[in-house]
């Protein structure tokens, strides 16, 4: 019969009376009277569990820790890419904005090109005068939400006859049937033979750069 080292009370009043004699008083039990028994093995092998113990569980916090980590970073990168794609929409608004701004812009310097245009060409036939008469006539031609609009200097809206009519008032060498000297050169008769005359272009450009 195999006899526990340690028994309790009830165990150790249990067992006969030659049995009971081989144990001695051990707190409120009773141990093996033996010699050469190993009194700190069943300590030693309540550590050895408890280290096993909190090694599983610090195994399991470590892994539950990854599986956070592992979830906010997949989180972030959903965030991260969410941004992305967020970003990549709002510079494709941005950029068609721009575009069509900037074909709201070509589609008003166009109209006001025409209008300026017009508005010459019915001072001259000649394209190189009409040319530099649309480029002062465009000082005058805006455009608004309502369209096309001339002011004058003043600030006074203007028709196109009213606008053609300053020009050549300005600008008369440019205009068609004008009597005017172009440049106010004052090459009248009898001047002397060595008097520089100037070609049709310098006149023009020292009209514009006197009247200017």
């Amino acid at each position: 019969m195999a006899l526990n080292y340690k028994a309790t009370k009830e165990e150790h009043g249990a067992l006969d009376e030659s049995l009971q004699s081989l144990y001695i008083a051990d707190g409120e039990g009773f141990k093996l009277d033996v010699v050469g028994t190993d009194e700190a093995k069943e300590l030693k092998e309540a550590l050895r569990k408890e280290r096993e113990e909190k090694a599983g569980y610090k195994t399991k916090l470590t892994e539950k820790e990854k599986a956070a980590d592992e979830a906010e970073q997949a989180r972030l990168k959903e965030k991260g890419e969410f941004k992305a794609l967020w970003e990549a929409e709002q510079a494709k608004q941005t950029m068609t904005s721009k575009e069509l701004a900037d074909l709201k812009d070509k589609i008003a310097n166009n109209l006001r090109t025409t209008s300026a245009m017009s508005v010459a060409s019915a001072l001259t036939r000649d394209t190189e005068k009409a040319d530099l008469l649309s480029q002062q006539a465009m000082k005058f031609v805006t455009h608004t939400a309502e369209g096309v609009k001339i002011n004058g200097p003043d600030g006074s809206a203007w028709t196109p006859e009213q606008l053609g009519q300053h020009l050549t008032e300005k600008y008369p060498f440019l205009v068609d049937g004008s009597q005017a000297s172009g440049g106010g050169a004052g090459g009248g008769a009898g001047g002397g033979s060595g008097e520089k005359k100037l070609t049709s272009t310098q006149k023009i450009a020292a009209g514009l750069s006197a009247k200017t």
